[in-house]
């Protein structure tokens, strides 16, 4: 229940997008996917993450009422992101935040069976 309403809360706050670079098979990737967070640092920090499960693309988290208020031609920081983005040709698709964290028995911490909770 309780990830059940975490996820609504962060389906009801943020919008969240799949970020890959062109290329993302070529071997250099992993490089050109940190010097790309590095050159956009002031305008990522606290916005994108990356899990071992999504190595390949950036997550990109922004507050929803920050993107709807947003106009065209505008220099917030949605716009601005949406800029460095469109600029290096990144691929980019919409995420649900369930999406993200699937619900899956197999990503329960070793050791926490009910079995190994008797003492």
């Amino acid at each position: 229940m309780f990830r059940k309403n975490f996820l609504t809360l962060l389906d009801e706050k943020y919008y969240f997008w799949a970020l890959y670079l062109p290329n993302w098979e070529s071997a250099d990737y992993q490089e050109r996917l940190k010097r790309f967070v590095d050159d956009n640092f002031r305008s990522f920090v606290g916005r994108v993450f990356r899990s071992a499960e999504t190595s390949k693309c950036l997550i990109l988290a922004l507050e929803r009422k920050i993107v709807d208020a947003s106009e065209v031609g505008a220099t917030d920081d949605y716009r601005i992101i949406r800029s460095k983005v469109e600029d290096a040709g990144c691929e980019v698709f919409y995420l649900q935040p369930s999406e993200i964290w699937e619900d899956d028995e197999l990503r329960r911490h070793p050791g926490w069976e009910e079995e190994s909770l008797k003492l």
